[in-house]
């Protein structure tokens, strides 16, 4: 981020390996990539001195390091890890998980919600007047007194109405993220319809189609406005509120950084559109 560039390719890799990734989904190859003799060719190794392979080797000489040399007092996630007893593969896997998954997600839903903002002048001046309001009542930090936290930040209803609608546009993960069906088949209501799904298929979601749902969303689902999230009955809120939220998966199969990408989205944002008021 200081330098403004891609070290060592990390971006570059990383979107080579999800879009690799989809591809295998797409065709169903995705089992054939874990297997003994295919999965190794597709895999990044710890030696290369660019990309994915380069990640994988300085995350894995840090985690290295800080088991032969933990802190006395947890300072980040990784010293949290290890006092929960995360070791081993478990470990890399983990802190892998959070320097990719963890990273690109939140920027993504960042960048979109200033394209979206800066692409609508009344948006943003609307988010301008809840800033200037909530710094001027010391709802939020002036400039210069530090980041907002994300107890401040979940009391801004506009901007947090904001990055809703902006996920919403733009979600950071579209896959189908595939489930087994049960043997015996299962019974799900759809629309008030009574649906069969055959033991043995695939079952997924289509989170576009979802999240452009006019029975969801309005008629004017296809548009950018963040008024919507204002202006639902109750239970017709609460449903969009569910159906959003299921930009971080659900149940057991939840995202586990749900929490913390919430947190930088909100801190970033509010700090990205304080600094264009400021500036204004």
């Amino acid at each position: 981020v200081q330098k403004d560039t891609d070290t060592n390719d990390y971006i570059k890799s990383i979107k080579e390996g999800f879009l690799t990734a989809n591809i295998l989904v797409a065709f169903g190859l995705a089992k054939i990539s874990q297997s003994s003799l295919i999965g190794p060719a597709l895999t990044p190794v710890a030696v290369e001195e660019t990309g994915y392979g380069k990640l994988l080797a300085v995350s894995t000489k840090l985690i290295k390091e800080r088991e032969a040399n933990p802190h006395e007092k947890p300072e980040d996630m990784l010293d949290s890890f290890i006092r929960h007893g995360v070791k081993g593969d478990a470990l890399r896997s983990e802190v892998l998980d959070t320097l990719v998954i963890g990273s690109f997600g939140p920027a993504y839903s960042i960048c979109s919600v200033i394209l979206h903002t800066l692409a609508n002048q009344g948006v943003l001046t609307k988010l301008r007047c809840e800033i200037n309001e909530a710094v001027a009542t010391g709802k939020a930090p002036r400039i210069g007194e530090g980041p907002i936290s994300f107890a401040q930040a979940k009391q801004l209803p506009y901007l947090q109405a904001v990055i809703r609608e902006s996920q919403r546009m733009l979600p950071p993960v579209i896959g189908l993220f595939p489930r087994d069906i049960p043997a015996g088949g299962d019974i799900v209501t759809v629309a008030g319809k009574t649906i069969f799904l055959p033991g043995g298929a695939y079952i997924g979601r289509s989170v576009y189609s979802m999240f452009h749902c006019e029975e969801t969303y309005g008629h004017d689902a296809d548009n950018f406005r963040p008024e919507r999230w204002f202006e639902a009955e109750d239970a017709k809120l609460a449903n969009m509120v569910r159906v959003n939220e299921l930009i971080f998966n659900h149940g057991k199969y939840q995202c586990m950084g749900k929490v913390i990408a919430q947190t930088e989205i909100a801190k970033a944002v509010f700090e990205v559109s304080a600094e264009i008021v400021q500036q204004a």
